[in-house]
């Protein structure tokens, strides 16, 4: 069978729904909140020390950090202050995945 999408016409038969497929799930991490871009683990020891935060581990370019304050209230200080910029370190699922499931 042929239609023409172009008309914009729907045959009767055609039920249209909007279906979310593989929808993603964000948790923040618990362990490390906080990461980094940096080139080398003296400029993740930098960044720690102007933030004032805990530097975790430094691997490929990619600097985690642990803090006790409000990840969010950090990230706004450095931007505040122009220090190189931190995220939140997200861990994404496309599947429907509960946080209990997530920390075991």
């Amino acid at each position: 069978m042929y239609t023409d999408l172009a008309s914009r016409l729907m045959l009767p038969f055609m039920k249209v729904t909007r279906v979310e497929i593989n929808p993603v799930s964000e948790f923040a991490a618990e362990d490390a909140p906080l990461m980094a871009v940096v080139e080398s683990i003296e400029d993740a020891r930098e960044t720690a020390g102007q933030y004032g935060i805990e530097l975790i581990s430094f691997e490929d370019g990619i600097a985690l950090f642990q803090t006790k304050e409000n990840p969010l209230v950090v990230i706004s200080r450095g931007e505040q202050y122009n220090y190189p910029p931190l995220s939140v370190n997200y861990v994404r699922t496309v599947d429907e995945v509960t946080e209990q499931q997530l920390n075991e």
